[in-house]
């Protein structure tokens, strides 16, 4: 049998016979679990589920299944197989450095030249703060 862990979220589980008593519970999923585990109606040696992966992984998702844990229709053993993935599942962190080149008092308030291209883009979930003396000007909704 072979474990594939596809792009799209699932998983496939190809066996070379049909097998017998396999389910959900002979599958171990490290960082993350399976859900509507079904055989393939036209292919009975070909079983997919939803790959689910847990919040907060940088690191390996890996799919298996034991050997032994499911038997052929004429009750043989069944040998295993795995795939594993790198995942990274935390939200992206951003640094912005503004150099000491904010306008003066009198000039009107306008992001310096390095932050343009920054904010032409959308800013739903930037929030870019600058100033000189006391003049503050706030760009972007508050994160």
């Amino acid at each position: 049998m072979t474990v594939t862990i596809n792009d799209d979220g699932t998983v496939s589980f190809q066996f070379s016979e049909t097998p017998k008593g396999f389910d959900a519970t002979d599958v171990a999923v490290t960082n993350g679990s399976i859900s509507n585990l079904v055989q393939d109606p036209t292919d009975p040696t070909l079983w997919t589920a939803d790959l689910a992966i847990n919040d907060g992984v940088e690191g390996d998702v890996t799919v298996s299944v034991a050997d032994d844990s499911y038997t052929d229709v004429a009750d043989n053993l069944g040998s295993g197989n795995s795939d594993n993935t790198a995942v990274d599942t935390n939200a992206p962190t951003m640094t912005v450095t503004i150099n000491d080149d904010a306008p003066s008092a009198s000039s009107s308030l306008k992001p310096p030249k390095a932050l343009t291209p920054l904010m032409s883009r959308s800013l739903t979930a930037v929030s870019v703060t600058w100033c000189k003396t006391r003049q503050i000007q706030r760009y972007g909704p508050p994160i």
